[in-house]
């Protein structure tokens, strides 16, 4: 069991001490939130303003200061700012922002939706290429969509064992929204796979160790409907 209080008490002495690395988990919990505390963009803003302007500004971290101040300013609204932040980010070498600013470029909604989805593609092949491994999940994601959106005839198990294989070797590079979405395709049969209660479980209990909040809430309700013993 994770001692929460003891691992808080810790950063807090880190950060006192100058750690930038402390400073990283700092902001990275106040951008994302985690399994048990909420996002926090208006004190992620801050702590990035302080790291990019104070005593504190370090150059071979700026990039990600820029990549936090980028998703705090997008979700207090400030999508013009956000998006220019997120630019500078991916300019300074921080791969994961390229999926920030693929979902900016493409203008998407709280829904998912994209006003411009082309260029949200365009960017997550971009992203692809700068070894983002979620830029490379989200374009698994739209293979697999496409995918099951064919005829019946015009699938063939082969092709879907490729996007099998593609979600997976997302999960080894390092993303735990591969982890969810493998679960998922096990959990519903997408993908012509057969619904396998155990292989979702499996999935969703490695994205959920990853502290991906809907990972946790998947597994509470696989238990809750009796789907695993």
């Amino acid at each position: 069991m994770v001692d929460h209080e003891k691992a808080d008490k810790m950063l807090a002495l880190a950060l006192k001490e100058g750690s930038e690395y402390a400073a990283v988990l700092q902001l990275r919990e106040l951008v994302f939130g985690t399994s048990i505390k909420d996002s926090n963009p208006k004190e992620a803003l801050q702590k990035a303003e302080e790291r990019i302007h104070g005593e504190t500004y370090q150059t071979n971290n700026l990039g990600l200061w820029f990549y936090f101040k980028a998703i705090a300013l997008d979700t207090l609204g400030q999508k013009e700012q956000a998006h220019n932040f997120c630019s500078h980010a991916t300019l300074h070498g921080v791969a994961a922002a390229w999926t920030e600013l693929a979902f900016m470029k493409g203008k998407a909604d709280d829904q998912g939706n994209f006003a411009d989805h082309d260029a949200y593609l365009a960017t997550l092949r971009e992203g692809a290429k700068h070894q983002d491994v979620n830029s490379r999940a989200f374009l698994a994601l739209q293979t697999t969509t496409d995918f099951d959106k064919l005829p019946a005839e015009a699938q063939s198990k082969e092709v879907a064992q490729e996007i099998i294989h593609e979600w997976e070797e997302c999960y080894r590079q390092g993303s735990r929204i591969a982890a969810e979405y493998l679960g998922d395709i096990y959990y519903h049969g997408f993908c012509l796979q057969p619904k396998d209660m155990e292989k979702a479980w499996k999935w969703y209990f490695k994205a959920a160790i990853w502290d991906l909040p809907s990972a946790y809430e998947k597994l509470y309700d696989m238990v809750y409907y009796h789907d695993k013993d």
